[in-house]
């Protein structure tokens, strides 16, 4: 993980670096400069190019340090419900998972999301949730990050509203009223995200950039689920036989 640090650009942090330095120098995505992820993408790599430059050291940072955190988020969850040192192993798993993806496939802000979501669920799944509602909210709204990243990602907006519908001992009226407050709080991050474009005068680039492009994207991906399955099937019957 340290050595990832080293790590060059990818394709697509290379995308995002160059929408991310549009941004800087006053443009817009979607209108200036343009890739199918969502804002999320290109507003945080515009952050860590305004704290540390255009080059991939502070990313690599960044995301040493969140998937760091994530892990140890993970960890956190599976103690609460496995005993002994099963967290840790899962956590360290998960570190060395991820970096062997190689250069290209870290500093993935589709990664950050999972990370961003896991330390957000280490806060929603406590026993004294009701009691903490200013940081149950705050976790809420990271986890809808996620819709401002990728529109696949709104299957994360429910957990919020169900962490705390599983909240054992408490009455119905209190559960569903802030199950409800939690659920606005994950809706803010796609809300300030539609504002922004809207008071920018590009609203519809961002609908036709971001949310048609990839339903079509969609679309076109359940057309070849057929065709994914046969080759999917034919590469497990082939694996065995390679070297």
């Amino acid at each position: 993980a340290a050595a990832s640090l080293w790590w060059p650009f990818g394709w697509d942090a290379g995308i995002f670096t160059w929408v991310a330095d549009v941004i800087r120098h006053g443009g817009l995505p979607y209108r200036d400069a343009w890739d199918a992820k969502g804002p999320f993408s290109f507003y945080i790599y515009a952050l860590l190019q305004a704290l540390a430059g255009p080059s991939m050291w502070p990313v690599r940072v960044f995301d040493l340090a969140l998937m760091a955190s994530s892990a140890l988020a993970v960890a956190v969850i599976v103690r609460r419900h496995a005993p002994g040192t099963m967290g840790t192993w899962i956590a360290l798993l998960l570190l060395l998972t991820y970096y062997a993806s190689d250069f290209f496939n870290t500093t993935q802000p589709d990664a950050w999301i999972g990370a961003l979501a896991a330390i957000a669920m280490a806060v929603l799944l406590r026993d004294d949730l009701d009691g903490r509602v200013g940081l149950a909210s705050l976790a809420a709204c990271v986890i809808g990050l996620g819709l401002v990243q990728k529109p696949t990602f709104l299957a994360l907006l429910p957990l919020p509203a169900l962490a705390v519908l599983l909240l054992p001992g408490r009455t119905l009226a209190r559960r569903a009223g802030l199950a409800g407050l939690l659920t606005l709080a994950a809706l803010l991050p796609a809300a300030l995200t539609v504002a922004w474009f809207a008071a920018q005068g590009e609203l519809p680039r961002l609908i036709e950039g971001y949310v048609t492009l990839n339903l079509e994207m969609s679309r076109q991906v359940v057309g070849g689920v057929g065709r994914g399955l046969f080759y999917t099937l034919d590469f497990a019957l082939r694996m065995p036989a390679a070297p």
